[in-house]
């Protein structure tokens, strides 16, 4: 009887002890995921509402910055684009048929005053001949059909060319032209897209670095967002410990007030010992050296940045 008794005490102790074993309690604590939003240029904030503690939603406006400049730069570019889209379009038509009529015109009026100078050259011809007329006007005549030749031949070449429209060398030229000035245009319209800036994400703003009036750098760093849902539970545990902790194995954490542990999986393994950080309250670990780990809290976690827990493996 006695070594029965005997025998049921040593089980009840072992068991005791593998259940101390098996759960065993780590120190940790909970880290936030923070997303830093920055001004992608610099100017004056015009519009900052945001405040700490508010809740921010994908698509929400942020802040705003002054965007007189780039407004006025979008609409000269519209109207240089408007320009050179309507000289290319007069390039390739050619001249418009009142400046053709007022051509034909010049040319027709050239051509009267033409015929009139050649019967002048004859006549003075004659008379030169019956020694009636001098040298000096006969050569004034003949001086006078040959301007007005070189005034017709001048105008129909003009004709011509409106007829026919500009050279291909000179379209080309005007078009390069243009698609320059469309790609200055996507570049001013970018630009000024980025005088508002908006969340991309859903979050909780955790601070405020700059407000309506003051005036951002490229780069400066306006507000903080906190994203709750990507809460982890950092931890660390000694050399032995490792083949105990695998990624993605689910670990038990509760904290002071809970009624009920809430799930976790495990994210990071880090590979480098070190000294357990000051951060983990526990007397039992200092001066150890131990591995970081991290774990994925459970999407419907409501556990806040900072707080002290306890993990079970």
């Amino acid at each position: 009887m006695k070594s029965t008794l005997f025998l049921i005490l040593i089980l009840l102790l072992v068991s005791c002890q593998k259940q101390q074993s098996e759960d065993k309690i780590i120190t940790g604590y909970i880290e936030e995921e923070l997303r830093l939003i920055a001004s992608p240029q610099s100017g004056w904030i015009i519009e900052n509402d945001i405040v700490e503690g508010d809740r921010i939603q994908p698509g929400q406006l942020l802040f705003r910055l002054d965007n007189e400049n780039q407004v006025n730069e979008v609409k000269t570019l519209e109207k240089n684009l408007e320009a050179a889209k309507a000289s290319i379009n007069d390039m390739q038509k050619g001249a418009r048929p009142d400046e053709l009529k007022s051509m034909n015109a010049q040319l027709q009026e050239a051509q009267s005053r033409f015929e009139l100078a050649q019967n002048e050259l004859v006549r003075a011809e004659k008379l030169f001949k019956k020694g009636l007329l001098d040298q000096s006007k006969l050569d004034t005549a003949k001086s006078n059909k040959e301007v007005i030749a070189a005034q017709i031949k001048s105008l129909q070449s003009k004709l011509n060319l409106a007829q026919l429209g500009a050279r291909s060398d000179q379209i080309i030229q005007a078009q390069a032209q243009a698609e320059a000035i469309v790609s200055q245009l996507s570049i001013a319209k970018y630009n000024l897209s980025q005088r508002d800036v908006y969340s991309g994400i859903s979050g909780v703003v955790k601070e405020v670095l700059y407000h309506k009036g003051e005036y951002v750098q490229p780069s400066s760093i306006v507000l903080k967002l906190q994203l709750p849902e990507l809460n982890k539970v950092r931890f660390y545990i000694p050399q032995s410990e490792l083949v105990n902790v695998s990624l993605n194995q689910k670990i038990s954490v509760s904290a002071d007030g809970m009624s009920q542990p809430v799930e976790a999986r495990i994210s990071y393994i880090s590979e480098s010992v070190e000294f357990t950080p000051p951060v983990i309250y526990s007397n039992e670990s200092r001066d150890k050296l131990v591995f970081l780990v991290e774990a994925r809290l459970s999407a419907e976690s409501s556990l806040h940045a900072g707080l002290p827990v306890d993990i079970k493996l």
